[in-house]
């Protein structure tokens, strides 16, 4: 009885002890199996990792070259828009000295064919008092002519209305027609009193000019101003020359 209980001890010893390694061998294998996990998942952290900042740094070598040639379009845009403002400003600069000649050369052109075509005023004809001497008329009339040509260049180009712009040069070009043929009728025609007339169609179209470039430019109002001022005083001398020397009138 008692090897028949020895043995039984020694059986219930080993199955215990097989029992406790294999539960070790378990235990074991499940934390390797834990620690592979483990593993693994560090492991496609870390590629993950690694994949996003590839993807990242791609991403940055991406946008720096789709930034540099923007870049680049934006100066050859900003040289274009430099050169056509600077061709710009260099043809509204041509233009404005186009402009400016056509006035004052067309008012200086007015002059000397008036000049040309009325020639020199009878030495015969009674003069009233405050007759000026023929210089001054020389030097007063050349310094009015560059003044008409002046102010209708200030007046067209403060002027932005086209039509209001249109209807200015019509009423200077309708007042140099009579200052150009007053000389003629005067002076040539000894007609003195269609002079004075024609005179007087000059005084009202300077001072409807007058008015419309005070509207437009306050300067070449002022020049023309003057002007009026001196046909003003033009037909005084012209009234007077006719009065008294009625005779020779036509």
């Amino acid at each position: 009885m008692e090897n028949k209980n020895a043995k039984s001890e020694s059986t219930t010893k080993q199955t215990t002890s097989k029992t406790t390694t294999q539960t070790k061998k378990l235990s074991d294998i499940k934390n390797i199996q834990n620690q592979n996990k483990t593993l693994s998942k560090d492991g496609q952290k870390t590629i993950h990792n690694e994949l996003s900042n590839n993807s990242k740094n791609a991403n940055y070598s991406n946008n720096n070259e789709n930034i540099t040639p923007k870049h680049n379009n934006n100066q050859d845009l900003l040289q274009k828009s430099n050169k056509s403002t600077n061709s710009e400003n260099q043809k509204n600069k041509s233009n404005k000295w186009l402009v400016l000649l056509a006035f004052v050369g067309g008012s200086i052109l007015v002059g000397i064919l008036s000049s040309v075509l009325g020639g020199k005023m009878r030495e015969d004809y009674i003069k009233p008092p405050a007759y000026p001497p023929d210089l001054l008329f020389t030097i007063v009339w050349c310094i009015l002519y560059i003044m008409i040509g002046v102010a209708g260049y200030l007046a067209y180009m403060s002027q932005k209305d086209k039509h209001k712009r249109n209807h200015d040069i019509i009423w200077l070009s309708v007042h140099m027609f009579f200052n150009l043929f007053w000389t003629l009728i005067f002076f040539r025609f000894d007609m003195l009193i269609l002079a004075s007339i024609w005179l007087g169609f000059m005084i009202i179209t300077a001072i409807v000019v007058t008015y419309r470039y005070y509207r437009s430019n306050l300067a070449s109002g002022i020049m023309f101003t003057i002007y009026t001022l001196w046909l003003i005083f033009a037909m005084y001398l012209t009234l007077a020359i006719t009065l008294l020397n009625v005779g020779g009138s036509v």
